[in-house]
């Protein structure tokens, strides 16, 4: 018992762990910050793309958090909204495919239903990150899920505003794998619902960190990336369970965060007032999503 709690202290206290963990207390750290985002997704073989932004406002745990997102399907823009207030959150689904829908989550609900489990959430990261907590609530939980990799070297390079030139900017990447009981507890409660190893669970994560002594924002995560196996879910079964650890991967998911900057929001910002007549209650159903609660 005690050569395996020393085991897991030392995989909890490696290079890439240390490094997931130190990038969710700087952007925790960050009182105001927007960025603007592009959004790439395989689902069941069909690839979205879409750009969008993203802020966040305060300087404790309980952020306020407005993500903006377009995604183009085929000509058509679908855009969907995410508002974290002070005590809703908002989802906001705009498409030519469907009537507008709109739904809220009380967060007082929310807040105190966590704080009354006693184990972790066991939601996948790749999801509903806005609601709980934005960035650094999604760095942190890919560090309580993942082990990850020695850090490596790398350098993003784009291109400064009016095309005249390419900067590049040193980043490390590190890469992770499900640590055995948080994937054992998400796949549990997946099952509870479908019956079945859900396909789009990811695999692997990968980050891509500005350096630790990166003068403007040490170990922002400029890109993560969800990876997946290229396997589909009957063919880990029939592995018997072999599937999940193995190569190769492809990008299942990936969100790239730039023009990156401190800026002067206000909390009106994030006050929003829904327009339409029917605002959907959400609360209980993200509970049962979220294993909080016991499915009626």
């Amino acid at each position: 018992m005690l050569s395996a709690a020393m085991n897991l202290s030392a995989a909890d206290d490696s290079p890439g762990n240390r490094a997931v963990a130190a990038a969710a207390r700087h952007v925790q750290q960050e009182s105001a910050l927007s960025a603007d985002m592009r959004y790439r997704i395989d689902a069941f073989g069909h690839e979205l793309a879409g750009q969008g932004s993203y802020q966040q406002l305060g300087q404790g745990p309980d952020k306020l958090l407005k993500l903006e997102l377009k995604i183009q399907v085929a000509d058509q823009a679908v855009v969907r909204q995410e508002i974290c207030g002070p005590t809703f959150y908002y989802v906001r689904r705009e498409s030519p495919f469907a009537p507008t829908s709109l739904g809220r989550v009380n967060l007082r609900q929310l807040r105190q239903a966590i704080a009354r489990s006693s184990e972790p959430i066991a939601a996948n990261p790749a999801e509903i990150w806005i609601l709980l907590g934005g960035l650094p609530k999604l760095l942190e939980t890919l560090h309580r899920n993942f082990d990850f990799s020695e850090p490596r070297d790398d350098e993003l390079q784009y291109t400064v505003e009016g095309g005249q030139g390419v900067q590049r900017l040193p980043v490390m990447v590190v890469r992770g794998r499900w640590k055995k009981e948080r994937l054992e507890a998400l796949l549990a409660l997946e099952k509870g619902k479908s019956k079945e190893d859900p396909e789009q669970l990811p695999d692997a994560v990968e980050l891509v960190l500005a350096r630790p002594d990166d003068p403007t924002l040490p170990l922002f995560p400029y890109r993560i990336t969800y990876l997946q196996e290229a396997t589909t879910g009957k063919d880990k079964a029939g592995k018997g369970g072999q599937g999940r650890g193995g190569e190769p991967l492809r990008a299942m998911l990936m969100l790239e965060l730039f023009n990156v900057h401190r800026s002067d929001l206000a909390p009106e910002q994030f006050d929003y007032q829904p327009n339409e007549k029917d605002v959907a209650d959400l609360t209980q159903s993200y509970l049962v999503r979220l294993g909080l609660v016991k499915q009626r």
